[in-house]
């Protein structure tokens, strides 16, 4: 799964898409249909917009919710339009979609589900203004908000943002950003998902990894088998003054859950007894030490590392 490295690289992609003959207006229905189809929506909807293509995507997600008769409200911050976004803003007005201004004492409690399309992901810095208020006024509604693209107030490069949207769900439209994965995004995003609107890569990208690509590392574990078929790993560490590190490596069992055999925990004598409590797979072997400290002994690591894969 491709991740863009930059905020740069998906406007590139973009503008390079679309001047290779996909129409810039094509991409945005595409974009605001895959949101309607990503959410039951049940109605009524309130669709926040902002002045960019964000908004764009959410005028075209109140036509396709005004076809499913489903009840839904432009709720626009400013009245100002990208070229696309204005043209399926008109649509909306043509076919009699609710339009109204949002204000702070908007009550978004009484719609079912919000839309968020005020920022997309090259926003920076911290909303201000009726931006601050609104999205202030959905984190405090109590209603699943569905995100166009990233939540807004998230920076989609760093993920970092001092006043974001809270999202149920976060549709990524294109490819997945930076921001979808790092900083905040993880506490202010609940459920994400990743549209392919037909967008093709013009630069630079990360790959994310998932449970299917590590699925070919872990051979097939046989009913009939026994602990020592799968290897040996031994974590090595500890001393009187730093007991906690070994102490938290062998609590984390990683290499159990890796899929290893047996781990083995091998630490300084004088402070096995302190660490063995909080064993609870592993074996213990202690070596030599002086004054806390492990002493090399090679002969005693050879005999303690002889059947071991990794240490």
């Amino acid at each position: 799964m491709k991740i863009v490295t930059s905020v740069g690289v998906m406007r590139h992609s973009d503008a390079e898409t679309i001047r290779r003959g996909t129409d810039s207006k094509e991409l945005m229905w595409r974009a605001g249909k895959g949101i309607f189809e990503s959410y039951p929506w049940r109605g009524k909807v309130a669709i926040l917009c902002g002045t960019g293509n964000n908004a764009g995507d959410g005028y075209v997600l109140a036509l396709h919710l005004h076809k499913a008769q489903i009840p839904c409200t432009l709720l626009l911050l400013e009245s100002r339009f990208s070229e696309d976004g204005g043209y399926y803003y008109e649509k909306c007005k043509e076919i009699g979609v609710e339009i109204a201004f949002f204000t702070p004492e908007t009550d978004l409690s009484s719609y079912t589900e919000i839309a968020d399309c005020i920022f997309g992901t090259g926003f920076r810095g911290t909303p201000t203004g009726i931006a601050a208020e609104a999205i202030r006024a959905m984190n405090q509604s109590g209603r699943p908000v569905i995100s166009a693209d990233i939540n807004s107030g998230l920076c989609g490069e760093s993920g970092q943002g001092e006043l974001c949207v809270r999202s149920a769900l976060t549709v990524s439209v294109g490819f997945y950003k930076y921001g979808h994965f790092l900083g905040k995004a993880k506490d202010v995003i609940g459920e994400l998902k990743n549209l392919d609107i037909g967008i093709d890569l013009y630069g630079k990208a990360a790959h994310l990894l998932e449970a299917c690509d590590c699925k070919a590392v872990f051979g097939e574990r046989k009913q009939d088998s026994h602990k020592g078929d799968y290897g040996y790993v031994s974590v090595l560490g500890g001393c009187r003054e730093y007991a906690g590190a070994v102490k938290l490596a062998n609590l984390s069992c990683s290499a159990l859950r890796a899929g290893c055999g047996v781990a083995q925990l091998i630490l300084p004598e004088s402070i096995a007894p302190s660490v063995a409590p909080y064993l609870l797979e592993s074996t213990l072997a202690a070596l030599a030490d002086r004054e806390g400290h492990m002493l090399f002994d090679p002969h005693g690591l050879d005999r303690r590392l002889q059947k071991q894969k990794v240490g």
